[in-house]
């Protein structure tokens, strides 16, 4: 059963660290940015929306853009942090495997 478990991590791992690579190739930059708006922006939606549920008041401009301000700023931050740690899980990931045939192989 142990076996089962760790052949099954282990294929975990090695489908996470192809699309890691992907997303690394893309580079940092569009990374957090697409990230962090996307994360933002869905955050920001259903900020407004529960707002405008739970009060029935619409929001004002103002509101919108403050909401829009610091979901941008949490998720650059958000996507930053993100890819710091996925950086890093990825490295340990190739000092485990420092050969292709030791990725392929295992």
């Amino acid at each position: 059963m142990a076996r089962d478990e760790t052949t099954q991590q282990i294929e975990r791992d090695r489908r996470w660290a192809e699309r890691w690579e992907k997303a690394h190739d893309r580079g940092r930059r569009r990374f957090i940015v697409m990230e962090g708006v996307v994360w933002g922006v869905t955050w920001a939606i259903g900020a407004l929306a529960w707002r405008w549920w739970d009060t029935g008041v619409r929001p004002a401009l103002p509101d919108i853009l403050v909401t829009a301000i610091i979901a941008a700023g949490c998720g650059l931050a958000f996507a930053a942090i993100v890819w710091w740690r996925a950086e890093r899980r990825y490295q340990q990931w190739l000092a485990r495997h420092p050969t292709i045939v030791g990725r392929v192989f295992e």
